[in-house]
């Protein structure tokens, strides 16, 4: 993130949430990573996978997930700042994001991709995200099938 030079993320018009199921030596949890401090500290203790695939249209692709990046915008916010054009500023930036994860978990060799089809209301109700905000993307890294 800090090679990229990314204003939304700058101004914290993108949140990043990362959800922790399997990853060795981190706490399984909600995390919430803050670019501008470059620190991370746990919105919650508690992340249950089961209920985290409950989320998504097809469940059983999700099912051996390490972990998840949320992103998240106000986008009210996001327009009041940047103009009628920061829905799209939002979401491109989110694809930026998106697309480095996946070629960071490519290298680690490791499975990620962005799932489309979730249900909106419940992932930022299981992960107590601010009503306010609106999931912009959803990245699952799993364990490689190699």
């Amino acid at each position: 993130l800090e090679l990229v030079q990314l204003n939304a993320f700058g101004a914290g018009l993108i949140k990043i949430w990362a959800v922790v199921f399997d990853v060795m030596f981190v706490y399984s949890g909600v995390y919430r990573y803050i670019p501008i401090r470059k620190s991370i500290y746990m919105q919650s203790g508690s992340a249950n996978v089961k209920k985290f695939c409950k989320c998504f249209a097809v469940p059983e692709q999700i099912q051996n997930t390490m972990f998840a990046v949320v992103l998240t915008s106000n986008l009210n916010e996001s327009c009041n700042v940047l103009g009628n054009r920061g829905y799209r500023y939002m979401n491109l930036n989110a694809g930026v994001l998106t697309e480095s994860l996946y070629v960071s978990a490519r290298l680690l060799n490791k499975i990620a991709r962005e799932e489309h089809f979730f249900y909106h209301d419940e992932l930022k109700k299981l992960f107590q995200i601010p009503e306010s905000e609106s999931i912009l993307s959803t990245i699952v890294v799993g364990k490689s099938n190699r």
